[in-house]
């Protein structure tokens, strides 16, 4: 029992590490008989998030106004960062292979980010040992650091494609559907690291119950494509969630509205931030800053 209640102390560590790093209020982790826990706090609203240890293992479980709509974006936040101490066997990882993975599909501000990146036995050992792992575990010095050691590791042996606002609000225009969008940016990727790299195996996050599919006129005759749900389990993969997640951080960081930080995600912070802007700014003159397809842009367009 021991063994398992450092590791439910070291999951609470982790989400309240990434809740932080999405803009989130926490206070100080507490230990009780069988769980630890803390509070997540935003504007007037606080939420608990308890991280429970037991006969079953260990459950994570967040406490609040279900009616709030900020407990739902916390409780899909925790619900789907994966477990430091997941219960699967380690993946049987492919010789070589390239991973991909995206970043900023879910944040209202900023661009969508997708980075391939190819691996063979060397680097994946390398890339193990500089501790590369999903990029929602990391905080955000950590994945600025780590993204310059990666790319080091792995040479020239990766792409990145950032899709600014504006040129992502024009591709959604033309595919009225995210799923298809995601398929064609991260196609366009894979086709372009192909051009320097000579590998048939290619694996992507399964990120919902819709597949990823490889979408326009790319040329990917003999190359198998494998879906993974919890992909970041793959190195490969958890490279390139890093490098995407590193360059929505420098956009974050190099881009500013009205002398004033723009907040990340979809929390209720970001909501009131869009809000103040759509007040007193056209939405068309936001562009290069939103994703225009957001529900919130058309309740507080309204």
């Amino acid at each position: 029992m021991a063994q398992l209640q450092e590791k439910a102390l070291k999951e609470a560590e982790n989400l309240k590490n990434i809740l932080t790093n999405k803009g989130y209020s926490a206070t100080e982790i507490s230990a009780k008989q069988y769980n630890y826990e803390f509070d997540v706090l935003k504007e007037n609203s606080k939420f608990k998030v308890l991280v429970y240890f037991g006969k079953k293992g260990i459950k994570k479980i967040v406490q609040g106004n279900k009616d709030n709509p900020g407990y739902e974006n916390i409780r899909r936040i925790v619900e789907e960062t994966l477990n430091l101490f997941p219960t699967e066997t380690p993946v049987d990882e492919p010789d070589e292979y390239i991973g991909t993975d995206e970043s900023g599909k879910g944040d209202i501000f900023g661009p969508l980010v997708v980075a391939a990146v190819y691996v063979n036995e060397r680097t994946k050992s390398e890339l193990k040992r500089i501790g590369v792992k999903d990029s929602k575990m990391l905080s955000r010095n950590e994945i600025l650091t780590l993204a310059k050691k990666i790319e080091k590791i792995i040479d020239n042996n990766f792409i990145i494609t950032e899709l600014l606002p504006d040129k992502y609000n024009k591709l959604y225009e033309e595919f009225g559907n995210l799923n298809k969008l995601l398929g064609y940016v991260h196609s366009e990727t894979i086709e372009h690291l192909l051009q320097k790299v000579n590998c048939n195996t290619v694996i992507i996050d399964k990120f919902g119950p819709q597949d990823l599919e490889i979408e326009g006129n790319f040329n990917f005759r003999n190359v198998q494509f494998l879906k993974y749900s919890k992909g970041e389990r793959y190195t490969a993969v958890a490279a390139a969630s890093i490098l995407a997640r590193a360059r929505m951080e420098e956009w974050f960081e190099k881009n500013k509205i009205n002398g004033k930080n723009i907040p990340k995600g979809a929390s209720l912070e970001a909501e009131r931030f869009l809000k103040e802007l759509l007040k007193n700014t056209d939405k068309k003159k936001l562009t290069n800053y939103i994703k225009l397809h957001f529900k919130s842009i058309k309740k507080f367009s309204n």
